[in-house]
């Protein structure tokens, strides 16, 4: 089986990243943003249970602290040597 897993920052707390990133979108000229959020993807290819795929997140990929993750089961992609890019946009 195939999985993706999207990690993100909690909403209710301040991401330093965020107001950087606001800014440097600003001096690109592009006014009109007004929120941002930085989510990162895991693919991951085997046979694992629920439970294993908590434990990956929470103890690896995932400050659970001030970081959230949610977990997918993909079809078969048989393009897996794609590009990350071709997979997210194919998987939205």
């Amino acid at each position: 089986m195939e999985y993706r897993i999207a990690v993100f920052w909690q909403a209710n707390l301040p991401d330093g990243r965020i107001a950087d990133l606001i800014s440097q979108i600003a001096q690109l000229g592009l006014d009109r943003v007004r929120q941002v959020r930085v989510s990162g993807f895991c693919f991951l290819r085997g046979d694992l249970p629920q439970a294993d795929l908590e434990r990956l997140s929470d103890e690896l990929l995932a400050d659970p602290v001030v970081k959230g993750y949610r977990s997918q089961v993909l079809p078969f992609l048989p393009e897996w040597k794609s590009s990350p890019r071709k997979l997210l946009r194919r998987h939205r």
